[in-house]
């Protein structure tokens, strides 16, 4: 599959921002290098995208600064961005070639070619991170770690809002945290069962009254 054919198949997932946070010193060419490797800049630099989807290399800095995350400071063959409100380094990756190691290179970088790699997962195992959950996401046909917040189940939400085991669902045309079930292993809350599945997404179910 060639880089076209592949945005072509990833225009409907849910779009990452690469964001131009943080600093650094842009001594390298402002296109043409691999954000995966560094390829392209020179010897100490790192390939990092910027928010109009181009690349440019950076030397990193050591600075405090009071934001989110420092571009110059993600790992290298990672770019500072924003995945379902929450602003870190992430794993760039080719979509045409799904090169991640350990997840699927399932959404893509707005406005560029490249991808992002997410972690799948399952809510028997969940999530490495004590700040994700294992959820949902349009577009993607399995479950994989999102970022969780502090809102519980029943009360309105955006993505990434939900508290770990709860995902935000449409009910009823209203968003709201609803704890997610295992359909091969179903638990729920006294009162509700485990329906489902979660529209788009295999083996994963959510809990109905």
């Amino acid at each position: 599959m060639d880089r076209r054919a592949a945005r072509r198949v990833l225009a409907p997932l849910l779009a990452l921002l690469a964001l131009g946070c943080g600093e650094g010193v842009q001594s390298g060419p402002t296109q043409g290098c691999d954000p995966r490797d560094d390829r392209g800049c020179p010897r100490g630099e790192h390939c990092r995208l910027t928010a109009t989807g181009d690349t440019l290399c950076l030397a990193p800095v050591t600075r405090i600064q009071a934001q989110t995350c420092d571009a110059a400071a993600c790992p290298p063959g990672s770019s500072c961005l924003t995945f379902l409100g929450r602003t870190a380094c992430r794993r760039v990756c080719d979509p045409a070639g799904d090169d991640c190691a350990d997840g699927l290179c399932a959404v893509e970088i707005e406005g560029s070619g490249w991808g992002a790699c997410v972690t799948a997962c399952t809510l028997r195992d969940g999530c490495g991170a004590a700040d994700e959950t294992c959820g949902p996401v349009q577009g993607i046909s399995a479950p994989v770690c999102v970022p969780a917040g502090a809102t519980p189940a029943g009360a309105a939400c955006a993505p990434g809002d939900c508290v770990v085991g709860t995902a935000c669902l449409d009910r009823e045309g209203q968003r709201t945290c609803v704890a997610v079930c295992d359909p091969a292993a179903p638990r729920c809350p006294a009162g509700s069962f485990c329906a489902g599945p979660v529209s788009g997404v295999r083996d994963l179910n959510y809990c109905a009254e």
